[in-house]
């Protein structure tokens, strides 16, 4: 059987003390699994998946996704330049996943909320569209806000 890390953020880590079961949502989704062991002191709690929770290719490719992201970050550093965020190996990765990554990269711009994070290049390069009216370029909040109304309209559940 295949151990797992969850994680729900590049930051915060899952942990289960004492439970038989624990549900996690990822990525959008559900997954069922029975707690295995629990390390200090990271507070990582590793847990094999069960047979019937095993997604395939839609949850191989949220992984990978947020693998990247997690890398993209660590590459990026503190610039502001927009050329050099999407210069990055791992973006131009995410941007390489194609549509397989736009559930996740809008899963990733909701849960940002108000402090979105640069993902408007690999939209653009992905959906071949940009929904974002002249007047909100620049502004990364109004920004996301305008993707996340196209893919409402688009009537795809991300």
């Amino acid at each position: 059987m295949r151990n797992l890390i969850f994680s729900t953020e590049i930051s915060r880590r899952i942990v289960v003390f004492g439970a038989a079961v624990a549900t996690f949502s990822i990525f959008g989704g559900s997954v069922t699994a029975e707690p295995h062991e629990v390390r200090e002191p990271a507070a990582v709690a590793i847990c094999p998946i069960q047979a019937t929770v095993i997604v395939g290719k839609a949850l191989e490719k949220a992984l990978q996704f947020h693998r990247l992201a997690v890398e993209w970050r660590e590459q990026r550093g503190a610039t502001s330049s927009i050329a050099e965020l999407t210069a990055c190996p791992a973006y131009l990765s995410i941007m390489a996943m194609g549509q397989d990554a736009l559930p996740s990269l809008i899963a990733q711009l909701r849960s940002e909320g108000e402090d979105p994070d640069h993902w408007f290049v690999a939209l653009h390069h992905i959906t071949g569209t940009n929904p974002v009216p002249d007047e909100d370029r620049g502004d990364t909040v109004m920004m996301a806000k305008a993707w996340l109304d196209w893919a409402d309209r688009e009537g795809n559940v991300w």
